[in-house]
């Protein structure tokens, strides 16, 4: 459907967490090793939380559980970087979810990024439904690593 303006109306996104299942199904490439991967639904109860307009996946925001001390073996080019707080990590409380990346208009498991799912709430959606969700599995808190500048 277009409106005046020529650009096609966005449809409703749905949102929810990661099971099993999707792993084939929706791009895994930066969430780390299959086996890693599965214990770690297996363990949480999910892995992300994924975003799809329609059958179509549109996005996902990636979190795992945060172990202190935790050192990316391969720097920046492994998943658990994210949560390599380099020693400067505050003292956080056992049960805290890490989100660690966050894709949105990632259709594929590629780093091509499909911008018509730019400026659309969708990384807003993503967040709100994680802490949701993080609130319902009792989640003690929730981290993210700052990048460094």
């Amino acid at each position: 459907m277009t409106g005046d303006t020529g650009m096609s109306t966005p449809q409703h996104i749905a949102y929810r967490a990661m099971v099993a299942s999707d792993v084939g199904s929706v791009p895994v490439g930066c969430m780390g090793e299959p086996d890693e991967l599965a214990e770690r639904i297996a363990s949480l109860g999910s892995a992300a939380i994924l975003a799809f307009e329609g059958d179509r996946h549109v996005g996902q925001l990636q979190f795992r559980r945060y172990i202190p001390g935790q050192r990316s073996p391969n720097n920046i080019w492994d998943p658990v970087y994210w949560m390599d707080f380099d020693g400067r990590a505050p003292t956080l409380p056992p049960g805290t979810i890490s989100v660690f990346c966050y894709h949105v208009g990632q259709l594929d498991d590629t780093d091509d990024r499909d911008s018509r799912y730019f400026g659309r709430g969708i990384g807003a959606g993503l967040l709100d439904r994680m802490l949701e969700w993080a609130s319902a599995t009792g989640a003690a808190a929730v981290s993210r690593r700052r990048r460094r500048r």
